[in-house]
């Protein structure tokens, strides 16, 4: 038996700073733009379901072999 995962796809959204990050996050809380999302998302997201995650500066580490 597999563990069952209370999601059903992830969605990565990449900014080139936090400039950009808060320029998007306006537009899209705008009263007519988020009503057009939630219709949207009315048709395919249990919204109750759906956690956001905001990280800061992230790093890549790499496995290097010596």
């Amino acid at each position: 038996m597999g563990t069952q995962a209370d999601f059903d796809a992830i969605s990565e959204l990449i900014f080139e700073d936090q400039a950009a990050f808060q320029s998007f996050f306006d537009v899209m809380t705008q009263p007519e733009n988020a009503a057009r999302l939630a219709a949207d998302e009315e048709l395919f997201l249990d919204r109750s379901k759906v956690p956001i995650v905001i990280l800061g500066d992230c790093f890549e580490t790499k496995r290097t072999d010596t």
